[in-house]
């Protein structure tokens, strides 16, 4: 395997400081294992603290509890003279601990003389093997692998080695080899405080530059790790050669400077976070990832050896958490190499989902295990130990279907918008099979998608005749179309699964795009394309562009995209399988009990109920000032009506009536239309024998304009220009699509007799802007 070193940028390092180091960390590995198997790294529990001056001996200054308690008898201050056939004057705590090790040569203890009150006595010094041992080897073995892997694959060269340098410099502080004679245990000592000082400095000014090069100020990438260092020294320094700080202060100013130093990592990374792209965000989050799995079984085990210190299975547990600490290297592995290996927001949620409920079961399973294990293996009568795997394997059975519970309740906190997504698409794809066409399935569709995955621009494009067209557009105006032989619908269509920016999405090598795929992309200004068919042909497209939060699509995002792609495909083939347009006789019988004659104080015009509940839609110049107003139905009966809400803009009034309940007419959407459509006006005009009855008028979609509203507010207004014919008394009646949908309110016509089939009407979704209520009337 060869070694690639490029050039880098800010500070440097060169390749031969990095292979001495990793040649350092071999030489200490390879002494670490031989002395795990020797001696088990066996070492002294009592240290000392250095005499005052070369002529004097050092006193006893504390006890490495983490290995048990001290069965010599020793006591604080307590003056140690001679281990073994080694004098111990002048002995600072690296020499007594190295003179231990050597003199015991082996052996379990060691003869110790002591002076406690001006008398001399002895004692067996004991050397406690470190709990398991062991378990640091395959760490070790797997974390330098992932240090090379980081070194070799690493995009960015510059953070790679300072992440290389890091891990190593952890490792061989993590790689005692103390045993054997007087210096091999003497430079244990000496390389386990170098590196201590170095190696977690070096991973602070790491963390100061990932996952972007850094947000930081020089002052702060600097010196954050430099005062870390020193503190670091001067604790180090005053416990082997003694100095300002006294040795019972010693392990709490040890603990509160990795604290600090921990809590100085984690504040970086947040603010690294906060101003990181979202490629940034996941390598943090990867990142902070494995930094939980490595620390979590620990923490689990630290408490369980508070209340269960007696269990057998604290030690194998212990194990087991030290080789969980991998997590962490390999989560930085696939931080700074292969971001988007996994959906790692997925496995966060699911991770904390076993987390909580782990917790909960650990809280109450340890203040009641010890009752319940007895009680049950008494009645049952079997071993207790049996009791136990029992009553574990009971909570076990427990534990994953409540995790499962507790997930979404997380996701919804944590990732509302995958959350979102995932719940929300299932109601989605059940309300797609409401619609009779093509046209409310894809326009339904595009809503859902805008909705629930937030992008910033969002395009459903149909086919129609020989090109594709757009039918649902938000956050760009999108009127490009598309021909079928287009490049773009080509490289759309010409694969069996969507396409995916590498910018956006998590990169697929089984998807790389191709110069099409990537000029299509751009073209189309979007992160994802969605190709839809319908039967095995070319129905219709959707564009993403990237989602507003900032956050890319991930596999599971894009999945349940193509799952929906797909369905909706199969949709419009049953939709378009069984179409039948109706017949426009079908849809006045159907549409005329809708229609209604507003009468204002001997003027008159056209309405039509628009929306459950008596809510009548009209024009405003029929209405005028008036509060009250007669409604007449088409058979005849008269009914008051008041005036609801007026809009001077769009020229429109919503009414209200008490009255029975009739059907109202249902809503489309005008920006379905294409110019030739036929459409339908129903309203009561006025002719020279005076007001008429309902009568239809048959004509076409002449064009969809914007003209000056005609309140001369200086606002434009949607309008539909038709050739039907309208006349006085048709001014607020509905105008029907081909499929009995109001899809506008006649307004006007020209009047010049110059000028014949200049027709408008105001477009329907002026008027759901202008009152809400009729929302929920949207077919």
């Amino acid at each position: 395997m060869r070694l690639h070193f490029d050039a880098p940028e800010g500070m440097t390092l060169r390749r031969e400081p990095l292979l001495m180091l990793m040649a350092l960390w071999f030489v200490c590995f390879a002494l670490h294992v031989r002395e795990v198997f020797r001696t088990g790294l066996a070492e002294p529990i009592a240290y000392v603290a250095p005499p005052s001056d070369p002529s004097s001996y050092p006193v006893i200054a504390g006890f490495d509890l983490d290995r048990g308690s001290d069965p010599s008898g020793l006591e604080l201050n307590d003056r140690v003279l001679q281990v073994g056939e080694a004098d111990l004057r002048g002995k600072g705590f690296m020499a007594f601990e190295a003179l231990a090790i050597e003199q015991a040569n082996g052996r379990p203890s060691v003869l110790l003389r002591y002076e406690r009150d001006g008398e001399h006595r002895t004692t067996q010094l004991a050397l406690v093997p470190a709990p398991i041992a062991w378990a640091r080897i395959p760490t070790q073995l797997a974390a330098a692998l992932v240090s090379v892997l980081i070194l070799i694959r690493a995009p960015d060269r510059r953070q790679g080695r300072w992440l290389f340098v890091a891990i190593l410099g952890l490792l061989i502080h993590q790689a005692p080899f103390k045993g054997g004679s007087f210096v091999q245990t003497q430079a244990s000592e000496l390389i386990f405080m170098c590196t201590g000082a170095v190696a977690a400095p070096v991973f602070l000014f790491w963390v100061t530059i990932f996952p972007d090069g850094g947000h930081t100020n020089p002052m702060h990438r600097i010196g954050m790790p430099l005062v870390f260092a020193i503190a670091y020294g001067v604790l180090r320094l005053s416990f082997v050669l003694g100095g300002p700080v006294p040795p019972a202060a010693i392990p709490v100013g040890i603990l509160l400077t990795d604290t600090s130093a921990i809590l100085a990592a984690l504040v970086t990374m947040t603010l690294n976070y906060r101003r990181s792209t979202s490629i940034g965000r996941r390598k943090i989050k990867w990142f902070l990832y494995g930094l939980y799995i490595a620390n979590a079984p620990l923490a689990a085990n630290s408490l369980c050896r508070i209340l269960i210190p007696d269990s057998q299975w604290v030690d194998l547990m212990f194990g087991l958490s030290v080789i969980c600490t991998l997590a962490l290297p390999l989560g930085l592995l696939v931080a700074t190499v292969r971001f988007d290996l996994f959906d790692i927001d997925r496995l966060i949620s699911a991770t904390a989902a076993y987390s909580v409920v782990a917790m909960a079961f650990v809280a109450g399973g340890l203040s009641l295990s010890r009752y319940v294990v007895d009680t049950v293996s008494s009645v049952v009568g079997v071993d207790s130990s049996y009791g136990q795997i029992g009553i574990c394997l009971a909570l076990a059975a427990i534990f994953i279907p409540v995790s499962r519970r507790v997930r979404p309740f997380l996701d919804s906190v944590f990732f509302p918008e995958r959350h979102d997504l995932s719940v929300g698409i299932a109601p989605l794809l059940n309300d797609l099979s409401k619609p009779d066409r093509p046209e409310e399935v894809l326009d339904r569709l595009g809503e859902g998608i805008a909705s629930l995955v937030r992008p910033v621009s969002c395009t459903v494009y149909q086919l129609s005749d020989t090109h594709f067209a757009p039918v649902f557009s938000v956050g760009n105006t999108a009127t490009s179309h598309f021909d079928l032989g287009s490049p773009v619908v080509a490289s759309i269509f010409e694969r069996s699964t969507l396409i995916a920016d590498p910018k956006w999405t998590e990169r697929r090598r089984s998807t790389e795009l191709n110069d099409y795929d990537r000029a299509s992309l751009a073209r189309l200004s979007a992160a994802v394309v969605l190709p839809i068919r319908s039967g095995g042909q070319r129905a219709a497209f959707i564009t993403l562009g990237p989602k507003r939060s900032g956050d890319i699509y991930t596999t599971a995002d894009l999945s349940v995209l193509s799952s929906a792609a797909q369905k909706v495909g199969a949709m419009l083939a049953n939709s378009q399988t069984a179409e039948r347009q109706a017949e426009p006789a079908d849809l006045v019988d159907a549409a005329a009990p809708a229609v209604v004659v507003v009468e204002n104080a001997g003027r008159f015009g056209s309405g039509f109920f628009a929306a459950p509940g008596g809510v009548i839609l009209t024009s405003l110049h029929v209405v005028g000032t008036a509060t009250q107003l007669q409604i007449r139905l088409k058979d005849g009966q008269l009914v008051s009506a008041e005036v609801a809400s007026r809009c001077e803009t769009t020229d429109l009034a919503l009414l209200c009536t008490n009255h029975r309940p009739l059907p109202s007419l249902r809503l489309g959407r005008s920006r379905r239309l294409v110019l030739g459509e036929p459409l339908l006006a129903i309203g009561c005009p006025g002719s020279m024998f005076g007001p008429l009855e309902q009568s239809v008028t048959k004509g076409v979609v002449s064009a969809l304009r914007s003209l000056p509203s005609a309140s001369g507010s200086g606002v434009s207004v949607r309008y539909i220009q038709t050739d039907t014919a309208l006349n006085r008394g048709n001014s607020g009646g509905p105008l029907l699509n081909k499929w009995g949908e109001v899809i506008g309110i006649n307004a006007l016509k020209d009047v010049d007799p110059s000028r014949e089939g200049l027709s408008f009407a105001v477009a329907i979704e002026e008027a759901i802007e202008a009152f809400p209520i009729l929302r929920n009337a949207i077919g």
